[in-house]
């Protein structure tokens, strides 16, 4: 994930604060997809 995040990030000036907030939205997302698919599986 730390890969992921330097590829991503690397052209950007990113704070810890903001990784986290992206990582709460992030989760979330994750979150709201799964219960839709065990919903319609």
């Amino acid at each position: 994930m730390t890969l992921v995040k330097k590829l991503l990030f690397k052209d950007y000036d990113i704070n810890q604060e903001m990784l986290n907030e992206i990582g709460i939205v992030w989760t979330s997302l994750v979150d709201i997809f799964n219960h839709h698919k065990t919903r319609f599986s």
